[in-house]
C-alpha cells in the first residue's frame, strides 16, 4: 500500500519521477479497489436504479488526477515528457504508452530529476530502501545517494585476498563520482536543476 499512498499524496505532482514499482503497484491496487467498489455499488443499489454506479463514478473521479500524475512521472523516469500521454486518446497509441511505462528508468539523474529514492538502475524498488518511493516535487529533497549510486561491494581489507578487488572498487568509485558530478553539471547548465540543487547533490556525493 506504500506505493498507492505515495501516489495519492502526490496526486497533483507532475514534476519528478516515479519508479516502475510505484506505477504498477498503484495501478494494481486501483483496479482491485475498483472491482470491490463496483461489487458494493451493485449490491447496495438495484442495477436499474438511477443511483447505480454512483459509488464507482465517485471512485473514478477521485483517482483521475493521481493516475495522470503518476503516469507523467513514470514517463519522466524514462526521460520522456509527460505529453506522450496524449497518445492514450488515440486508442492504438495507448499501446505505445503502455510499452513506455514498462521500461526501466534512467540510471542516475535525467532532465526531470534524480532517480526515485529506493530504486535501482533498472527502475525496480530495492529491498533495503527503508524509505519512500516515487517522484519528488523538488529534486533538491531527493536522496543523491539513491540517485547517483556507486557500487562499493567486494571491498576487502588491505592485505587480504580481496585487496586487489578493494583497490579496483575504490578506483571505480572515484571515477563514478566524477562522472556523476559531470552529469549534474550538465543538468545545471541546461537549467534542469538549480545551482542550489547542484551544490547540495555534489556535496553529498563527495561525502559518501
Amino acid at each position: 500500500m506504500h506505493h498507492y499512498a505515495n501516489a495519492m499524496r502526490n496526486y497533483a505532482t507532475f514534476r519528478g519521477r516515479a519508479s516502475r514499482a510505484e506505477f504498477w503497484v498503484y495501478t494494481l491496487i486501483v483496479i482491485i479497489l475498483a472491482v470491490v467498489v463496483s461489487v458494493i455499488d451493485q449490491g447496495m443499489v438495484h442495477p436499474l436504479s438511477p443511483m447505480s454506479g454512483v459509488l464507482l463514478g465517485l471512485f473514478t473521479l477521485v483517482h483521475i488526477l493521481p493516475s495522470i500524475a503518476v503516469q507523467v512521472r513514470r514517463l519522466h523516469d524514462i526521460d520522456r515528457t509527460g505529453w506522450w500521454m496524449l497518445l492514450n486518446v488515440t486508442g492504438i497509441g495507448a499501446i505505445v504508452t503502455l510499452i513506455f511505462v514498462m521500461l526501466g528508468g534512467t540510471q542516475g539523474p535525467n532532465r526531470f530529476g534524480p532517480m526515485p529514492q529506493g530504486s535501482n538502475a533498472d527502475g525496480y524498488a530495492t529491498a533495503n530502501s527503508g524509505g519512500g518511493y516515487g517522484a519528488y516535487a523538488d529534486p533538491a529533497f531527493a536522496a543523491p545517494q539513491a540517485a547517483l549510486r556507486v557500487d562499493h561491494t567486494h571491498v576487502g581489507r588491505q592485505g587480504s585476498p580481496n585487496a586487489p578487488n578493494a583497490a579496483l572498487s575504490t578506483s571505480q568509485g572515484q571515477h563514478d563520482t566524477i562522472a556523476d558530478i559531470e552529469r549534474l553539471a550538465k543538468l545545471r547548465d541546461s537549467d534542469s536543476i538549480t545551482d542550489a540543487e547542484f551544490e547540495a547533490m555534489k556535496r553529498q556525493l563527495l561525502e559518501r
